[in-house]
């Protein structure tokens, strides 16, 4: 890790929470949080189970197709984002650990997926202006202690070297969680359910982080908002990309689209 930082120019808390971690691993050695390997936050063998997402996928919002191109949900409906990628399919050691990071705090791997997720904005070219965490409901976050796109989007940030906008963007309405709902469902309890700020995010390009993508509704309705505050492009990356099922995808068709992808995996 170390070498990663090396002729690097990141904030300098950003040199500190690094410095923080390394301790914390010396003081007390981890547990891989794919496998629990012990000495590592994320082991070697867990990185190489990674699944890509099944090539082709939509250039838009990176769920695997039958066919290169657009997806017939993005030819539908255009996302407000102009892109998103994930580091992999919502399966394997991945899952594992954004379950792990959700749900049981183990937050110390999230300094590990910044770095992974700097490659990711990096080898997409992405020029990019500030980072924002897609903002948990107030009552999910009180419950939980913390929001995990956060924990991912701020050291993403410092290692970017640009600003991280806590609060550019808010929660307006009490969602309930998305697991265990459709497409339908997920897309009608996220509605306008996001505000965003125009005096921090008006004329800028923003990068928009969350920890997995399903349907992509909150990802979608999270950057109208930003949108709608005049920010000029939005950029999406996540942990994990669910691969639609063939049930989420007749959901789907209920909405009007005609989904060209073919069913793999199903995600949370």
């Amino acid at each position: 890790m170390v070498n990663l930082l090396a002729g690097r120019t990141t904030h300098p808390a950003f040199r500190i929470y690094h410095t923080a971690w390394q301790a914390a691993d010396w003081l007390f050695p981890p547990n891989c949080t794919g496998c629990g390997k012990f000495g590592f936050r994320w082991c070697p063998d867990c990185e190489k189970e990674i699944q890509a997402i099944p090539l082709p996928f939509c250039p838009v919002c990176n769920q695997s197709v039958s066919r290169p191109g657009k997806c017939n949900n993005c030819r539908a409906e255009n996302p407000a984002f102009s892109t998103l990628r994930s580091l992999g399919s919502y399966t394997g050691p991945l899952r594992k650990a954004v379950l792990q990071i959700k749900y049981r705090h183990d937050v110390g791997v999230c300094e590990i997926f910044a770095f992974k997720l700097l490659n990711l904005v990096e080898s997409n070219q992405w020029s990019v202006d500030q980072v924002i965490a897609v903002p948990l409901a107030p009552q999910h976050k009180k419950n939980r202690g913390y929001n995990q796109a956060e924990l991912l989007a701020k050291p993403l940030a410092w290692l970017l070297n640009i600003p991280f906008a806590s609060d550019a963007v808010r929660r307006i309405k009490q969602t309930g969680s998305q697991v265990g709902k459709n497409a339908v469902q997920r897309k009608a309890n996220v509605e306008n359910a996001f505000v965003a700020n125009p005096e921090q995010v008006s004329g800028k390009c923003v990068l928009l982080v969350d920890d997995i993508a399903t349907t992509c509704a909150t990802l979608n309705e999270c950057s109208k908002a930003l949108i709608n505050a005049g920010a000029s492009q939005v950029f999406a990356v996540t942990l994990a990309r669910a691969i639609l099922s063939q049930d989420s995808l007749d959901q789907l068709k209920i909405l009007g689209f005609q989904p060209n992808t073919q069913p793999t995996l199903s995600g949370g």
